[in-house]
């Protein structure tokens, strides 16, 4: 079952960059916004794989400064 996409965001392109996108869309056979949609996605989970290799190495406590 796929998530019910339920709320919306307006971005503003220049023509020559949405024109690129919907290319690159259509090349791959689906909408601007299933690009877009996806794009984000990748964006999201690599920076999570990084914040958890930095994790990884640095721990979550916090340290304070003492002068």
């Amino acid at each position: 079952m796929s998530e019910k996409l339920i709320d919306e965001m307006t971005i503003k392109l220049s023509d020559v960059t949405k024109r690129r996108l919907v290319a690159l869309a259509e090349a791959d056979g689906i909408t601007a916004s299933e690009l877009v949609r996806r794009l984000i996605t990748v964006h999201l989970e690599e920076r999570e794989r990084h914040f958890r290799a930095l994790n990884s190495i640095f721990g979550t406590t916090a340290t304070s400064h003492k002068e």
